[in-house]
C-alpha cells in the first residue's frame, strides 16, 4: 500500500516484487478484493457500492461513502473533520506562496488533494494535483496562478461539506 498513486508508481512497485498494489484512500472493497485475489479466500462483502452521483453538486457522495466503508456516522465525522482541516491548509497554501516556499506549498496541496479525493470531487482534485506537482518543482509564481482557480473550487466543496455536516440526512438515499 502506497501514498504513491500514479501509473508509474504501480509499474515500479510491481516491478520491485510487490504483489499487488493499492494507492490511498484505502477502499474496504478494493482491499478485500485484492486480498482475495492474493489468497483465493473470500475476504469480503459481495455487494457493490452505489454508483450514482449523490446530488448535482462538486462532490460524489457514492465515492465518499464507498471510501468509509458506507459508514455514515464515520463519513460524518471524516467530513467534520477535514472541514476543520481545509481552511488550514488553505492559510498555509496562501502564506507558502507569500513566502515562496515550494516544498510547503508542496505539501499542503498534497493534503488538499487527497481531500478532495476522499469527496469524490474529481475536478478540484486534479487542480490540487497540479499545484503540487508545479510548486514541487519549485514554481512558486505558477502555483500562486493555479491556486486562484483552485480556490473558488475548495470554497465549493467546503459549502458542500458543511451543509452534510449539518444535516447528514441530507444524502438520503445515497
Amino acid at each position: 500500500m502506497t501514498g504513491h498513486a500514479m501509473k508509474v508508481d504501480n509499474e515500479h512497485c510491481l516491478q520491485a516484487g510487490m504483489d499487488a498494489y493499492l494507492a490511498k484512500p484505502v477502499r474496504g472493497l478494493e482491499l478485500f478484493s485484492t486480498i482475495e485475489s492474493l489468497v483465493g479466500a473470500a475476504a469480503g462483502p459481495e455487494s457493490e457500492p452505489e454508483s450514482d452521483h449523490g446530488g448535482n453538486g462538486v462532490l460524489d457522495w457514492s465515492v465518499a461513502l464507498e471510501n468509509v466503508d458506507q459508514d455514515r456516522d464515520l463519513l460524518r465525522d471524516v467530513t467534520a473533520a477535514f472541514v476543520e482541516e481545509c481552511p488550514q491548509m488553505a492559510a498555509l497554501v496562501e502564506s507558502s506562496i507569500a513566502a515562496g516556499d515550494g516544498t510547503s506549498l508542496s505539501r499542503a496541496a498534497h493534503t488538499l488533494k487527497g481531500g478532495m479525493r476522499m469527496f469524490g470531487a474529481s475536478a478540484p482534485m486534479e487542480v490540487a494535483a497540479k499545484l503540487e506537482a508545479t510548486a514541487g518543482q519549485g514554481d512558486v509564481a505558477a502555483a500562486a496562478e493555479i491556486y486562484a482557480g483552485l480556490k473558488p473550487m475548495l470554497a465549493e466543496v467546503m459549502q458542500e461539506l458543511k451543509a452534510f455536516v449539518a444535516n447528514p440526512e441530507s444524502l438520503g438515499g445515497v
